[in-house]
């Protein structure tokens, strides 16, 4: 009765069983972190907001390179050979000379992959989201379970030495000890139940599912192998970031629209067709081609370029401090993660050996008399810290190698 060596199989349990929500209703959907990156992304309503201005942004560059549209005047005049201006039906097209149209159509085609930039950064986002969500997940869904095991052990244990006490063989100490130690196993259990069905909900509310959907994670905690070295990182980065991309798109855009200011006094080419008079007959009919040449600026170009140029050494700005805090995400990320590594490292090759062999040695003891209930206990909380302390280095690598990839713009370097 006094046997615990279940627990020392516990944490390979946990690490290669799906995570499985233990309080949740029957018939759990199954979820795999691939299916809630992908529900992220096509049901999450911030993809469908870019998308909406990337839609724009492609109307905006359909009438960037065309001229204005022909305009029809009609009127009824009274009098005649008034120089010209007798004319009752009169047809006008005007068409910009210089560069005006092929600057439009630049910045309207950098609009549009400024749009396209930032519809994939928000998917990294999401991608990151999901991924951190799940993950999260796993970590308090491996909890409860450890916090659960704990419980029912410690019950059939407070259960045994309460035979032994009545048997005379046990001081009444032990059985207050062990009900101590059932009681903290239950709050243990309670606070793993409320995080896991948080853990839950927010995966659900992400992927567009009801907050109390029962979720079967059918993915793991594991620690996938990973090595680049910073300064590789930081320049994928610079190169691969959807943001950044799109903020120089935006500085392109910025710049036509500065050389778009700077011929807004360039002249125009016009065309009209005349009718005149339009109910006294006979009528007569001209056609006119000529350029319009403007012959003073009030201060409307030179604020305009002034304004453009403004916003153009704003965007720069903008750049300079998007490459900033990419550098410094980039390296928090790394650093976590490396430190992430070393603390699974660590379990892995020896931390948990040795809790798991203090355990069996003073349960051993206890069983021949030379530990006290104390030590068994102390023995099994710090087994049992050590179980939890795991899970967590490994989601919290799983969590950092996700962080790091929403860092590189959605994708590792090779």
């Amino acid at each position: 009765m006094r046997k615990i060596n279940e627990l020392t199989a516990l944490c390979i349990l946990l690490m290669s069983t799906p995570g499985i929500c233990g309080a949740q209703a029957s018939n759990p959907i199954p979820l795999s972190l691939n299916q809630a990156i992908s529900r992220a992304i096509r049901l999450n309503p911030l993809v469908k907001e870019y998308k909406f201005a990337l839609k724009g942004a492609q109307a905006v560059l359909v009438g960037a390179g065309v001229p204005q549209n022909p305009t029809l005047s009609l009127a009824q005049h009274v009098g005649k050979n008034t120089g010209g201006l007798d004319e009752d039906f009169l047809v006008t097209q005007t068409y910009p000379l210089g560069d005006r149209l092929r600057q439009q159509t630049y910045a309207a085609k950098d609009g549009i992959t400024s749009a396209q930039n930032l519809l994939q950064n928000t998917q990294a986002d999401l991608t990151a989201s999901a991924s951190t969500d799940y993950y999260a997940a796993l970590q308090t869904t491996a909890q409860l379970k450890l916090a659960q095991y704990v419980l029912d052990y410690t019950k059939k244990f407070a259960s045994a030495t309460l035979i032994e006490f009545q048997a005379g063989t046990a001081p009444k100490s032990n059985v207050l000890r062990s009900n101590i130690a059932v009681a903290q196993a239950t709050q243990t259990v309670t606070q793993a139940e409320a995080a896991q069905k948080n853990a839950i909900s927010a995966l659900c509310s992400l992927i567009g599912l009801p907050c109390d959907t029962p979720l079967k994670l059918t993915d793991s905690l594991e620690q996938a192998s990973y090595a680049a070295s910073l300064e590789s990182l930081q320049n994928f980065a610079l190169q691969n970031r959807a943001d950044l991309q799109s903020a120089r798109n935006v500085k392109l855009a910025d710049t036509a629209n500065l050389h778009l200011a700077r011929t807004l006094n360039d002249p125009d080419l016009f065309l009209e067709i005349r009718h005149t008079p339009l109910f006294d007959y006979p009528a007569g009919n001209s056609i006119r081609l000529g350029i319009l040449f403007p012959i003073l600026d009030y201060g409307t170009q030179r604020s305009s370029v002034e304004s453009a140029q403004a916003a153009l050494d704003q965007q720069q700005s903008q750049i300079d401090i998007l490459k900033q805090r990419i550098d410094l995400e980039v390296t928090t990320a790394y650093n976590n993660l490396l430190a992430a590594r070393k603390s699974v490292d660590a379990y892995q090759n020896g931390e948990l050996t040795q809790t798991k062999d203090l355990l069996d040695m003073v349960q051993l003891g206890y069983s021949r008399g030379a530990n006290s209930y104390l030590e068994l206990l102390d023995a099994q909380q710090a087994y049992q810290t050590e179980q939890t302390n795991y899970i967590n280095a490994l989601a919290s690598y799983d969590i950092d190698l996700a962080l790091l990839k929403k860092a590189e713009g959605g994708e590792l370097p090779k």
